[in-house]
């Protein structure tokens, strides 16, 4: 009786030795799986962050040519004492420049939709005449158009009254465009009227200024020929 007693005891034993054998194998097993599944994660969440890092870094180097050609581009398109605008040699390339004056208008942003509409590029030479349109100088600025100086008043006695009163035009306008862009342009066409009897007059003005006027050195000019 004590002996089969002892018998069932140790059957027991047995069976409870196996199943916390079992437990601590299951116990391990799933250890080891979620530490293999911490790992995956672990992985996977650093490949996210240097994924991230990439991707701002690229972001940074884009921002930054991107802030760099800017810089060009004001650089190329500014007043500079002492560096040449433009070329005199003759090219055999087939190029159209489309300009508009006398802006910017309640027209300015008819003309941008339409040279939007067939991916074209324009100079704008403007003048300070109606201060409401201002800011669409930066619009077309910003839409990738040169700006150039045409005058401030384009009242054609007021500007050609004397070489002061010319300069003291086209600095007004300048400030207009350094208000709205950041830089005064180094291009500028003159204003010409259409009346006969002040053409003579407008050009021999013109003639007097571009002869004694060392300023004309750091921009450059464009007139209808």
């Amino acid at each position: 009786m004590e002996e089969h007693k002892r018998s069932r005891q140790n059957r027991y034993g047995r069976i409870l030795c196996g199943l916390v054998f079992f437990a601590l194998c299951g116990t391990i097993f799933c250890m080891g799986l979620n530490a293999k599944e911490a790992r995956q994660e672990a992985r996977k969440a650093e490949a996210v962050k240097e994924a991230e890092a990439e991707k701002k870094k690229a972001e940074k180097e884009e921002k930054k040519k991107e802030k760099e050609a800017e810089e060009q581009r004001k650089k190329e398109l500014s007043v500079q004492p002492g560096v040449a605008v433009g070329t005199t040699e003759a090219s055999d390339e087939k190029i159209v420049y489309l300009t508009f004056d006398d802006g910017p208008s309640e027209n300015t942003q008819k003309v941008l939709d339409i040279l939007d509409q067939y991916d074209a590029k324009a100079t704008f030479f403007i003048t300070g005449q109606k201060p409401e349109y201002r800011p669409m100088i930066k619009k077309a600025y910003d839409a990738g158009h040169t700006i150039g100086l045409h005058s401030f008043c384009h009242d054609y006695e007021t500007v050609y009254s004397s070489e002061e009163a010319y300069l003291k035009d086209l600095e007004e306008v300048g400030e207009i465009a350094k208000e709205q862009i950041g830089f005064v342009p180094c291009f500028i066409r003159f204003p010409l009227g259409t009346i006969p009897s002040m053409i003579r007059m407008i050009r021999i003005r013109k003639r007097r200024l571009l002869k004694n006027l060392p300023l004309f050195l750091i921009f450059t000019a464009y007139a209808w020929k």
